[in-house]
């Protein structure tokens, strides 16, 4: 149901990071690369620190 509703990929890995709002921050379906890791942690090292 979220698959449909969220428009997630059915049956795949969903990486969802939502910030102290409740807003989606990040949203990435199947693997990460190296360079979505890279992204992602700086995104939540900055949503942390303001």
């Amino acid at each position: 149901v979220l698959v449909e509703q969220w428009g997630l990929a059915d049956h795949s890995y969903n990486v969802l990071v939502f910030g102290p709002s409740g807003n989606l921050l990040f949203n990435k379906s199947g693997a990460l690369s190296a360079a979505d890791v890279e992204n992602l942690t700086a995104m939540v090292w900055s949503a942390i620190s303001n």
